[in-house]
């Protein structure tokens, strides 16, 4: 089903996880189903296992030269491409077919119901967009929301739905929540509208300053104290010197050391005990498993 991702935080398919209970997709399933590779060393995820129980990428195992086959038509010893109606082994150059749009030479996407083939590019200019009857409203539009698996919605009809509305925190009002606060309060669009410090208008704030005064996306440009460029400050301090947000994620005087890699670089993620996590590949994998053993100690 469509939804938020628990750690990568997107709008994704997802599923629930058996151990943990979060939502995740599958990027992030995928990063925590990784393991070093016993071939290249690689981290990633288990294609195959060898004769000794040791596990295999995917990359490796096709290069196996020991998965290889004689081609059925030029009779070179490579990757198995694709089969033909006979079932014998073609490689990628003898798979290729001509395109029934661009008339070029490529590898087959997809046919279509005359049986002509289609390359790539054409494939994706005819691919009709994933769209679905609302259980709403009955137009066929992209999918926004599922109220349950079988129940699509389209964005309208999931903007109105107060199945995912909450009571506000400030006006009490049931509507869809904008933003929460440090203790997870909710706070609709209306009650999340604050006095711009700068220019003194009614918006949305995007960033704070030091003394906690915000400012709005509009006044939240700037000129960079580090770069000279415009563009949306990260930070203010309160001499005035600003720092954008890519001169904020390069500059170390704000990095942490890592919990797991020990490196010293830009926090990411946090444990429960608020020790830092740069999040790369190896150290999120560490700290999906270590959430994964806080679960089951809690559930135990």
């Amino acid at each position: 089903m469509l939804g938020s991702c628990f750690y990568c935080e997107k709008e994704r398919n997802v599923k629930k996880s058996k151990i943990t209970g979060k939502w995740r997709c599958a990027n992030c399933t995928s990063e925590h189903a990784a393991v070093d590779c016993s071939r290249c060393g690689k981290e990633k995820r288990v294609a195959q296992f060898d004769d000794f129980g040791l596990p295999v990428c995917n990359s490796c195992y096709k290069n196996d030269p020991r998965n290889h086959k004689h081609c059925a038509k030029c009779g070179k010893l490579s990757r198995v491409h694709k089969r033909d109606e006979n079932k014998q082994p073609l490689c990628e150059e003898c798979s290729k077919e001509i395109c029934g749009i661009c008339n070029r030479l490529a590898t087959v996407n997809r046919r279509l119901e005359s049986g002509q083939p289609l390359c790539r590019t054409c494939a994706d200019k005819g691919k009709p967009q994933k769209k679905k009857a609302c259980s709403n409203c009955g137009r066929l539009q992209r999918v926004a929301a599922y109220l349950s698996p079988t129940k699509p919605l389209c964005d309208a009809c999931y903007q109105k739905e107060t199945e995912f509305f909450e009571n506000c925190a400030s006006c009490g009002r049931l509507a869809r929540i904008h933003r929460r606060d440090a203790d997870q309060k909710p706070f609709c669009l209306n009650c999340s509208k604050e006095i711009c410090s700068k220019c003194g208008e009614l918006g949305i704030v995007k960033v704070r300053l030091e003394n906690g005064l915000g400012l709005c996306p509009k006044c939240n440009k700037s000129i960079c104290s580090k770069c000279n460029k415009k563009n949306r400050i990260a930070l203010k301090f309160a001499d005035g010197t600003t720092l954008c947000n890519r001169c904020y994620s390069k500059d170390e005087t704000f990095f942490e050391r890592c919990f797991f890699c020990k490196g010293l670089k830009r926090v990411n993620r946090r444990l429960p005990d608020s020790s830092p996590c740069c999040a790369s590949k190896i150290c999120l994998r560490k700290f999906h498993e270590l959430e994964t053993k806080i679960a089951y100690h809690l559930a135990s």
